[in-house]
C-alpha cells in the first residue's frame, strides 16, 4: 500500500490535543458513517491506530501520534486513490488544524 506521512503543529497540551482528536474522529465517523463499512481505532496514551473500510472495499489504515507541539499521521491507502492523495492530504491538514485550533 502507498503511504503518506504528514504533521500539523499545535499549541495545546498533549492531553487536550488527544481529547480533541478523539472527539473529532468520532464526529467524522458519525458524519460519514453511512459510507463506512467498517472502522476501528484504538488510543493508547498519545498514540492511536486506525482502520477504515469504505465503499468498494477500499481500506485505509495508519497511526496518529500526538507530541507536545505536533501531531503526526502515518497513513496507508489503496493505490487506486493515489492520484487524489494530494487533495486528500490538504483536507486532512485542514481538518486537523480546525480540530487543534487553540
Amino acid at each position: 500500500m502507498p503511504n503518506v506521512k504528514l504533521f500539523v503543529e499545535h499549541k495545546l497540551t498533549e492531553d487536550e490535543a488527544v481529547e480533541r482528536l478523539k472527539t473529532g474522529i468520532q464526529d467524522l465517523l458519525n458524519k460519514f458513517g453511512s459510507k463506512i463499512k467498517k472502522s476501528k481505532y484504538d488510543w493508547v496514551g498519545n498514540c492511536a491506530t486506525f482502520f477504515i473500510q469504505g465503499p468498494m472495499m477500499l481500506k485505509v489504515s495508519g497511526t496518529i501520534t500526538v507530541e507536545p507541539r505536533r501531531v503526526f499521521i502515518d497513513l496507508n491507502y489503496p493505490a487506486i486513490v493515489s492520484k487524489h492523495m494530494g487533495q486528500v492530504e490538504i483536507l486532512i491538514r485542514k481538518k486537523l488544524e480546525e480540530i487543534l485550533k487553540p
